[in-house]
């Protein structure tokens, strides 16, 4: 009995070293990332957002964000406002959106950056797998530096 006991006990603290392994491999990339899309300078552009979750679709349809001086300015051509600042991410809040979800150990994500600017291009959270409907997916496209 005692061995077992043992046993359990050092798989389970194996399990837990490999958790923190892939979350500090994660975050490490996300730092990467970050300094890359940092040491680009890059303080205005437009992009395509897109939301992946079970929300309304006026939510999930891809929209067309122009950022100026790193503040959301404009959504599909009009102006932006502000009461519905929780639909939208800017590159950087991207950024730390991924860490603080990162930090809470999701069940599962899948996360890519662009080798170019470094800015994370689609992320994907399901922070608990007994959990229907709290997943959400961002995805940004065509992407493009203004003046």
């Amino acid at each position: 009995m005692k061995n077992i006991l043992l046993l359990l006990s050092v798989f389970f603290l194996l399990s837990c070293e490999k958790d923190r392994v892939e979350l500090d491999s994660e975050l490490d990339r996300l730092a990467t990332f970050r300094n890359l899309w940092e040491a680009q300078d890059i303080d205005s552009y437009e992009m395509v957002q897109e939301v992946s979750c079970y929300c309304t679709t006026d939510f999930t349809v891809p929209k067309r964000l122009s950022i100026e001086n790193k503040r959301l300015v404009a959504v599909n051509g009009g102006p932006f406002e502000e009461q519905f600042s929780y639909e939208f991410l800017t590159i950087d809040e991207a950024f730390d959106f991924i860490e603080d979800r990162l930090l809470q150990q999701p069940a599962s994500a899948r996360i890519f950056y662009d080798g170019t600017f470094g800015f994370p291009y689609s992320f994907y959270f399901d922070m608990d797998f007994r959990l229907a409907d709290e997943e959400i997916g961002y995805s940004f496209s065509d992407f493009y530096i203004s003046e």
